[in-house]
């Protein structure tokens, strides 16, 4: 896997290929999901998103997915969460937005909407998507994804799912950072002195207690959840377009009933850049520090926050990158801080590479965040990539190259094909996977590292035209 993994950029079939081959191969081999089950359960589930929806439909889904099994991989969730939470983990990403109507909580409360009223406007988004994820799984026998697990493990499984996918709502946001930030002071004499590449037996004590454990599942799911602004700089521009798209939207209606236009909603007055900004500063920038600490294999978020942070910034107004432009740099400080702390505590690799200061409006008198970094993959054409492999009972999986995916059925779900090129250990997987089903791979086998790419990826719906204004923080669900 990739963080460059751009969901956008796949054929319809090849986006249903590539969820079923990771949830497949994410499922520990001691649960024997079956890959019929897994074909049917996606194909149930692909059906309740809405397409519409210019953001909340099934590639989202999708991308959340994939982001969820790249950190269960690289964190070695498995050592401290056990098999049964992270499989579940892994659906709940999937059903996180099922049936979503592309409006946020606030509104559905405000216009007293059926499911405000069913769930007595407390998180009314996120229960409907557990319960419909549940209603599928029950009056579909054959999309049960969980019918081989027995009571005990599927009570465990429900448990996880409703829990992660119900603090995906964003009002449980600051709640949550508090948490991660309480959860790392408290012992950070474990964490601190986390030798290189490996989680010693005190701090995988410590993430094994239940309420340790279940912040550990919540928070990588929400930090899937809101991963865009972490994403290499093609990926993520091409997400923000959008959201933002969706959000105006929901402003058009807002206005057509004579409702207050929420703050992100109103296209008349927001522009792209200062929303992102402000929506890095307030938002995702406190979560991933506090989170990444925590979890260091996942510092390359860090990394890509602060070369993002500093392109929207360079995109704005100069007057505008002027009167922000101490609070971006002090920001930025942090996460490189981070970055540098991290990266030698994790079993992740690659190069340290964020923004020269320069280009978050900062002046030559500033050097300090200049000392520190160098011009982003984004900005220089190419990023490193590593094979990634997710290690289970049943071996050693790695992802193929999804950027020449062959053209699949939906149905049949068939896994993409490995490409020719250079084969770890010199073995060749050219027949590895069956066409017409999903197939694990065998124990042992490396395949080629996918080739993501940080060119600007074009959305399938242009964004509105920008105007304007300043952007207060808002955090919609």
């Amino acid at each position: 896997g990739s963080w460059s993994f751009n969901v956008l950029a796949l054929e319809t079939k090849q986006v249903a290929a590539v969820t079923g081959w990771l949830l497949l191969n994410g499922a520990s081999p001691t649960l024997a999901v079956e890959p019929e089950v897994v074909s049917a359960f996606l194909e149930a589930v692909s059906q309740e998103y809405r397409e519409a929806n210019p953001y909340h439909h099934w590639r989202h889904a999708c991308d959340v997915h994939h982001v969820v099994f790249r950190e269960c991989m690289l964190c070695e969730a498995r050592d401290f969460c056990g098999s049964v939470d992270v499989f579940a983990l892994l659906v709940a990403a999937i059903c996180h937005d099922v049936g979503h109507p592309g409006l946020n909580n606030q509104f559905l409360v405000q216009t007293s909407h059926e499911l405000a009223l069913r769930y007595n406007d407390v998180s009314p988004l996120e229960s409907m998507h557990c319960s419909r994820t549940f209603a599928i799984l029950s009056s579909q026998p054959n999309a049960n994804i969980f019918r081989t697990l027995s009571r005990e493990q599927f009570r465990e499984a429900r448990q996880v799912c409703i829990e992660t996918i119900l603090n995906t709502d964003n009002a449980k946001h600051w709640e949550m950072v508090k948490e991660l930030q309480l959860l790392y002071h408290a012992n950070s004499d474990i964490f601190e002195n986390r030798q290189a590449k490996s989680r010693g037996p005190a701090e995988l004590d410590l993430l094994r207690q239940v309420g340790n454990r279940r912040l550990a599942l919540i928070s990588l799911l929400h930090a899937a959840d809101i991963s865009n602004a972490c994403r290499p700089w093609g990926v993520s521009q091409a997400w923000a377009d959008l959201v933002l798209r969706e959000f105006f939207m929901q402003g058009d209606r807002e206005r057509q009933l004579g409702l207050p236009v929420q703050m992100l909603n109103d296209q008349e007055n927001v522009r792209k850049p200062c929303s992102q900004v402000a929506f890095i500063e307030f938002v995702v920038h406190p979560f991933n520090v506090a989170h990444v600490k925590i979890f260091p294999p996942l510092w390359e978020l860090s990394r890509n926050l602060c070369d993002n942070l500093q392109l929207w910034q360079g995109l704005r107004p100069p007057e505008e990158q002027e009167k922000a432009g101490l609070k971006v740099r002090s920001i930025c400080q942090e996460l490189i801080a981070v970055v540098h702390f991290t990266r030698t505590r994790s079993s992740s690799t690659g190069d340290v590479q964020v923004m020269e200061s320069s280009q978050c409006g900062s002046d030559a008198g500033h050097s300090d965040v200049d000392a520190l970094s160098s011009p982003p993959s984004s900005v220089r054409g190419h990023e490193q990539h590593e094979t990634n492999s997710f290690k289970s009972s049943g071996g050693l999986f790695s992802l193929p190259r999804l950027s020449r995916l062959p053209a699949l059925s939906t149905s049949s779900l068939a896994p993409p094909s490995p490409v020719s090129g250079e084969r770890a250990r010199g073995r060749s997987a050219s027949r590895l996977l069956v066409p017409g089903r999903i197939q694990r791979l065998p124990a042992g086998t490396a395949v080629d590292s996918p080739r993501g790419s940080d060119a600007r990826v074009e959305p399938r719906i242009e964004s509105r035209s920008e105007s304007h204004a300043r952007v207060e923080p808002r955090i919609e669900s």
